[in-house]
């Protein structure tokens, strides 16, 4: 997977708030981490940016976060000093089994081959004692196999910051595949409302 540098990194929120799924996706997660208990532990991987440690410092919660961005974990530590943030892999967490109550992996599904998706998720349930939260975008329309190819040329040449980045489209049934055949049961899923895409939040019991 490539990783946000340079512009992008810098960029990126400010790139991002402009959507209204940012907005929406910061109300569902303040509304999610305010029902864990003060003092639980959380794993956000790909941190990113830092986008949820605000709220994490908010509802009393130790955020370790892991990305493969310097530049990214550069911004997020502007976020929250006290935060634990490393460099690191997705699909190689350094951490030890069941070290954190939650795992928190957000817009990094839609990034990833589903090769490396079905190594994401064994790691997450590795790692995490009682819920993790995956999420991940897929096209309410689907895209054509012309439409996917003249996609990122077309996102170039309007100047859009990550054309350069890959995405892939998972069904539905290859990650509730994935969370089961790595032992963990989901215990709800939810969508998220958007014109365009459909986010779909898995929220999974690892206990």
């Amino acid at each position: 997977m490539k990783a946000y540098t340079g512009t992008v990194a810098r960029n990126y929120e400010r790139d991002r708030v402009k959507e209204a799924i940012w907005h929406m996706e910061q109300l569902y997660m303040r509304n999610l981490v305010s029902s864990w208990p003060r003092g639980a532990s959380v794993l956000d991987v790909p941190v990113g940016s830092g986008r949820f440690l605000p709220i994490y410092r908010e509802f009393g919660i130790e955020a370790t976060g892991i990305d493969a961005s310097p530049e990214m974990l550069a911004a997020a530590r502007k976020k929250d000093e006290r935060a634990a943030l490393f460099t690191g892999n997705a699909e190689q967490i350094n951490l030890p089994a069941k070290s954190v109550d939650y795992a928190v992996c957000w817009r990094l599904a839609h990034l990833v081959p589903p090769e490396s998706l079905a190594r994401i998720i064994p790691e997450l349930m590795r790692v995490t004692r009682q819920r993790a939260i995956i999420q991940f975008f897929s096209l309410r329309r689907k895209k054509s196999a012309l439409r996917s190819v003249l996609g990122p040329l077309v996102a170039s040449l309007r100047g859009e910051p990550w054309a350069h980045i890959p995405n892939y489209e998972h069904e539905t049934v290859d990650v509730e595949r994935a969370i089961c055949g790595a032992g963990a049961n989901i215990n709800r899923v939810e969508l998220l409302p958007d014109r365009r895409y459909m986010p779909t939040v898995y929220v999974v019991a690892c206990d």
